[in-house]
């Protein structure tokens, strides 16, 4: 919603003689600052940019305060007096005002950070799910946290992409978390914060934490992504790309298919999470071959490295969702 001081001068002649000129104003600026971004910096203070100088600014949080500071009028960084919990979104009211007076609120949505969300990291996916055994996401704790607010995205969530939000566990180094992306939707499908064997439904694992993405419709079968995000709007903390195309499958998206992917591979390269993290373009050989993964033949993490050869797809029969992946690759 726009609010915007506007003047208007209005000159009625006296008589129907020849008027003088009217004098109108030839580079008055009547539009309000407009805020192009907000995003968590390294330090995880939140970052607001506008595309004007901003003279005032005004911000409502739910809780608490909220202080700002500017070296440049065009970028602002957020205090605030109460941290909202891991994972809450809040909706901050900002009113932003320039030097003659144009004005504008805007409603902005930013999510709690966990300070102690421990390392983890993408483990297995099965993309390629049956009636039986349904898609999952495996990940790996490398540390000991609670992953309270930890976000897995197929896009990014800011364009209204599917994401999930973890819930408050306690988890340890070691640790399997299974995320179930098909479910059924019936009783037994619990999510465990407490105790790993709680759990039923297909696919669930009694030594791995499971969850349930209620309304989840799965994964893409040939052609996506999966990202780890600290929070919604948040850093990439690990990712993997897959695709069964190649630069030549398509002249208007760059061999990914369609607009909608090629977006989703765009913020991909931007968050710097895949690869050596330095590529301003992603193309489809730069994915995980996902031609030969069915049901049972599952995409693996190999290593801790980023990219393309930090995984392969797993020998038939060979999927392990919640326990160590197997080393037995599929041979073509």
């Amino acid at each position: 919603m726009f609010y915007r001081k506007v003047f208007v001068v209005i000159l009625l002649a006296a008589s129907c003689a020849q008027s003088p000129d009217i004098w109108v104003p030839r580079e008055v600026d009547f539009t309000p600052p407009r805020m192009v971004s907000c995003e968590r910096d390294g330090s995880n203070t939140v970052v607001l940019r506008f595309d004007k100088p901003v003279a005032q600014l005004s911000i409502t949080a739910p809780e608490g305060e909220v202080g700002h500071q500017s070296e440049d009028s065009l970028d602002f960084r957020l205090s605030f007096s109460v941290d909202p919990q891991p994972g809450a979104e809040w909706v901050l009211k900002v009113q932003a005002a320039d030097g003659a007076g144009n004005s504008a609120l805007y409603l902005v949505a930013v999510y709690g950070v966990n300070p102690r969300l421990p390392p983890v990291r993408l483990n297995e996916l099965s993309i390629q799910g049956s009636n039986t055994k349904p898609d999952y996401i495996e990940l790996l704790a490398l540390g000991d946290g609670n992953l309270a607010g930890l976000v897995v995205a197929l896009g990014k969530p800011a364009d209204g992409e599917a994401f999930y939000t973890f819930p408050s566990v306690e988890v340890r180094k070691g640790d399997y978390i299974l995320l179930h992306t098909k479910p059924q939707g019936i009783p037994q499908e619990k999510d465990e914060t407490k105790n790993k064997w709680e759990s039923g439904g297909l696919l669930s694992s009694p030594t791995a934490w499971d969850f349930w993405w209620r309304g989840g419709k799965g994964l893409s079968g040939t052609n996506g992504l999966v990202v780890l995000l600290d929070n919604p709007r948040g850093r990439g903390l690990d990712a993997v790309l897959y695709s069964n195309r190649t630069s030549a499958s398509d002249d208007r998206y760059q061999g990914w298919g369609s607009a909608a992917m090629l977006q989703r591979v765009e913020w991909l390269a931007r968050l710097g999470t895949w690869g050596d993290g330095t590529a301003e373009k992603l193309a489809p050989e730069d994915a995980v071959p996902s031609s030969y993964a069915t049901s049972t033949r599952t995409l693996n993490r190999k290593n801790t490295g980023s990219g393309k050869s930090a995984w392969f797809t797993g020998a038939s029969g060979t999927a392990t969702p919640g326990a160590v992946n197997t080393t037995q690759a599929h041979s073509p």
